[in-house]
């Protein structure tokens, strides 16, 4: 259920990254940061997240690579 819940956030990122690449890479980077800082303080497996977070961005960035 975690990953679900941030499947919109990678689909955001990847529609972002395609819009404008910089504020897109600067999304990504401050996402990463703060999904490993909050596993380093709570040990909350944040790998999960992720998971979600590179499902919703790469099912996005396949479809937005065809327009």
């Amino acid at each position: 259920m975690r990953a679900l819940i941030h499947v919109p956030v990678g689909a955001f990122n990847a529609w972002l990254l395609h819009q404008e690449p910089t504020a897109g890479i600067i999304f990504a980077l401050f996402f990463l940061v703060y999904e490993l800082n909050e596993d380093w303080r709570i040990r909350d497996q944040a790998w999960k997240d992720l998971k979600g977070w590179l499902w919703g961005f790469a099912l996005t960035a396949y479809v937005i690579s065809f327009f």
